[in-house]
């Protein structure tokens, strides 16, 4: 679906050393969802602004609608999935995905600066 490029063969022998070959499937569908979600969040996000009588440009009524309410429907699902294998309740997932979020660049910032400054070593 989307084309990450080249990779970094620096990075590639690291990842490929560092992570079962579990694990590097495991976060190839990882990084390949996120495109997917950051999309209906903007689809949701600016279906909202205009439902509220704001204006959004360069995006249609039409692919807001349809794809806020695929996303809307899938969410629940995951955050079950995810309630399951932690063994935990739904509302907890959905606390701390909401709580994570809130404090998200602070968090991960700091990782993806360290990964880079470790690439260039």
């Amino acid at each position: 679906m989307w084309d990450f490029g080249e990779i970094n063969s620096k990075l590639q022998k690291s990842f490929s050393e560092s992570y079962s070959p579990q694990e590097q499937l495991d976060i190839e569908f990882v990084s390949r969802f996120i495109p997917i979600m950051n999309l209906s969040c903007n689809k949701l996000e600016a279906l909202s602004v205009r439902v509220s009588g704001g204006k959004v440009e360069d995006s249609s009524l039409f692919s807001e609608v349809i794809i806020s309410a695929i996303a809307l429907s899938i969410i629940p699902v995951m955050y079950g999935l995810v309630a399951m294998a932690r063994g935990e309740s739904f509302l907890t997932v959905c606390k701390d995905f909401f709580e994570f979020s809130k404090h998200y660049e602070d968090a991960v910032e700091p990782l993806l600066c360290a990964s880079e400054l470790s690439l260039e070593n």
